[in-house]
């Protein structure tokens, strides 16, 4: 399916009637009258810490497509600093008073960044406003149709779906989304019609400053345990994010799941479940695998709607595609834009990501950080292999999270012949000896659960021991949230001289 020109801001309300049905969703469909002003962006200058952040990159690479000038802070250098500053912000590679410009209109900070920052205390001192990633997130979202997609896991690809299913069908949404997604220009779209589309996450109850007239609740698992109690707290979170969104609105949750449904009960929304299994309002059925990307039929409230090939591999985005088929037919999108849309969808950066081939080797990038991720990522990866040997360099995001969830994670490196862990990515914590402990002991945990895994400790000798071992054949998964990904650039850097010169 060739891509549609986009409408303007021009003929937005023209078009609109002519792709959308008439019996939309009450109050979020568009003869909606939710109407409030947009928040002015143009010309506005806004200063963001934290701007490598996946959140925070998004909503910079926004505000500058919004006619925003930005400029902003982060302790190291990346891909996305570098991307920044090409599309005109200004980034400084460290935290620092003297990055804040003195006319800026307000601060925004990444909610990793403490109170004490020194950019932060500046702006207070100069009694300029300043707003947490998700406070913004919220005011933008309160000037327009919001949608709120939530969950441990699938909330990026989720987002890169639904944003790219109401493009294509020309809604013409802004999207912000924690991951950069190709079809979409980058990890932001600056639509021209009111639907706004967001990842929301539940970390610090980030979630909690939206007012969405639509929320998908994708799954709920113990995650954050630096900052939730238990998993009771955690559900009683998503229960308070659910329980923003209007009687007039819709709550589309994972069915056959207690957490969700904990969680999602109650709420005063009109409430759809998905699932893969038979009696949930959205059923996934009849799934065939082909070289671990799936086809399958979908039906509502028992009734057949279409059928989808997904170019995403992995079952786990089955039940993306059934969330986001949820949230684009209740804004009245035909099931056929839905279809030929997500068979279109090629994903977003890091979610199972295909960087290069060289001599038969694979390499594929991913975010993946929690125990569950990785299963489903190595699941999904030999799907695609079934009998080529499967190389993972996986570095754990969290020193908390490595020790809460320990016994899990030792556990999901069943489809990977063998393991390299890196040093624990600390983010929001002090680097200290536990963290290399805590890595050492779970390759000892991996080998001991029938894996094969060791410790290294730094990205060189890592790439060094790839380069030395890697055979024709085998595939390499570089995973984890932290900076791993230098790895898989570095990594693929030298697969494209090895191309050039081979």
């Amino acid at each position: 399916m060739a891509s549609r020109p986009h409408p303007t801001s021009a003929d937005i309300e023209h078009r609109l009637p002519r792709v959308l049905r008439a019996n939309c969703l009450p109050g979020v469909g568009p003869n909606s009258s939710f109407r409030t002003e947009s928040l002015d962006l143009q010309g506005k200058h806004i200063h963001c810490v934290g701007i490598g952040g996946a959140g925070v990159q998004a909503l910079a690479e926004f505000l500058l497509r919004s006619g925003a000038s930005v400029s902003g802070s982060d302790r190291v250098e990346s891909d996305t600093t570098f991307r920044l500053r090409r599309l005109g912000a200004r980034v400084f590679a460290r935290h620092d008073a003297r990055n804040v410009p003195a006319n800026i209109d307000c601060l925004v900070y990444s909610p990793a960044v403490p109170e004490d920052n020194p950019e932060r205390t500046i702006t207070r001192e100069r009694r300029i406003s300043e707003f947490s990633y998700p406070e913004m997130l919220g005011r933008l979202m309160a000037s327009r149709r919001g949608i709120a997609i939530a969950g441990t896991h699938g909330k990026s690809t989720t987002t890169g779906m639904v944003g790219w299913v109401l493009s294509e069908a020309g809604l013409d949404p802004t999207v912000i989304v924690g991951a950069t997604v190709p079809q979409l220009g980058g990890p932001s779209r600056v639509g021209a019609s009111e639907t706004f589309v967001a990842e929301s996450c539940e970390f610090g109850r980030s979630f909690h400053h939206l007012q969405p007239q639509i929320a998908a609740v994708l799954n709920i698992e113990a995650d954050h345990l630096d900052y939730y109690r238990d998993m009771d707290e955690i559900v009683e979170s998503f229960r308070a994010f659910v329980d923003r969104v209007p009687p007039e609105g819709l709550v589309v949750g994972k069915g056959a799941n207690v957490a969700v449904s904990r969680a999602i009960a109650g709420a005063k929304a009109r409430l759809e479940t998905f699932s893969l299994e038979s009696g949930s309002t959205w059923w996934g059925a009849d799934l065939r695998p082909e070289q671990g990307r799936y086809r399958f039929r979908v039906f509502r409230d028992g009734e057949y709607e279409t059928q989808i090939s997904l170019q995403v591999p992995g079952r786990h985005n089955v039940e993306n595609a059934l969330a986001a088929t949820a949230i684009c037919r209740a804004l009245g999108v035909r099931a056929s834009v839905i279809r030929d849309a997500l068979e279109e969808f090629r994903g977003c950066g890091r979610r199972l990501e295909f960087r290069g081939n060289w001599r038969g080797v694979t390499l594929i990038d991913d975010y993946a950080h929690h125990p569950s991720e990785i299963q489903a990522t190595l699941r999904a990866t030999r799907e695609m292999f079934p009998t080529r040997r499967i190389w993972c360099v996986f570095q754990p995001h969290q020193l908390s999270r490595t020790r809460a969830l320990f016994d899990q994670f030792a556990a999901s490196f069943g489809d990977s012949n063998r393991v390299l862990i890196a040093n624990i990515y600390t983010a929001r914590e002090q680097l200290n000896d536990q963290a290399t402990k805590t890595a050492l002991q779970l390759a000892a945990a991996i080998t001991e659960n029938g894996g094969q895994a060791r410790h290294i400790s730094d990205a060189g000798s890592i790439i060094a021991l790839l380069e030395a071992n890697l055979e024709p054949a085998d595939v390499l998964v570089v995973m984890g949230a932290g900076d791993i990904g230098k790895v898989a650039d570095a990594f693929a850097g030298r697969l494209s001289r090895h191309r050039q010169t081979g």
